[in-house]
């Protein structure tokens, strides 16, 4: 059966989602790809550089191409709405992480994936490295005792990104971690300490503290 897909966003993370489609459908498990952007210049040479089509209209994908699915790897603030669109058109989507800029916008692309019969991921590839699934099945198997605290430091020398802070740009992976490592399971409450930084309502230092039900990963 055909497959097509298209990578809308051309930043850093959309480049390396049409390296990785783009050697997908040199093995022939990819029927077509599209690269779009709405900087014209932009999708044009991406599309040069990995031969494959380009478009500059996202919510026309459907129709010009008819895609099965789309990556959106574009700023953060558009996550939600793009997502939810091309939902809404009978499109798969995998959205760079975070889903979206908060927890009402994240339950809406949730509803409309439902809605829609949609499938819908967030691109925590952390849950697919060979070091954390190893962990994940020691833990299950009950090889390391009772984890009773985990604790992670993740630094950058970047500067801050213009649209989010540090516990979405970066903590979101420690946090999904945690999660992934303790079976998969949300927390039971969320703390944070956060100092911002030259760009407005941006942190650029957190501490986060996330608390789990008693019996996950078989502590006490």
């Amino acid at each position: 059966m055909a497959f097509s897909i298209a990578v809308v966003g051309t930043g850093y993370w959309g480049r390396n989602h049409l390296r990785t489609l783009a050697a997908l459908q040199t093995e022939g498990l990819l029927d077509r790809l599209i690269v779009c952007d709405v900087d014209e210049v932009r999708a044009r040479e991406m599309s040069e550089e990995f031969g494959c089509d380009w478009h500059t209209d996202a919510l026309a994908l459907k129709k010009r191409f008819r895609i099965d699915a789309a990556t959106i790897a574009t700023p953060t603030p558009q996550h939600a709405s793009l997502a939810i669109a091309l939902m809404e058109q009978g499109v798969h989507v995998l959205v760079e992480k975070p889903l979206a800029m908060n927890e009402v916008e994240a339950e809406e692309v949730v509803a409309a994936a439902a809605a829609n019969d949609r499938v819908l991921m967030v691109g925590h590839l952390f849950r697919h490295h060979a070091s954390i699934r190893e962990a994940c099945e020691m833990i299950a198997r009950g090889e390391l005792g009772p984890i009773l605290h985990i604790e992670s430091d993740r630094l950058s020398v970047r500067a801050p990104r213009p649209d989010i802070g540090v516990i979405a740009a970066l903590g979101i992976h420690d946090m999904d971690i945690c999660c992934d490592l303790l079976g998969d399971i949300s927390p039971t409450s969320v703390t944070a300490i956060a100092l911002p930084s030259d760009e407005e309502g941006i942190e650029d230092h957190a501490v986060v503290h996330l608390r789990f039900p008693k019996g996950s990963g078989g502590n006490p």
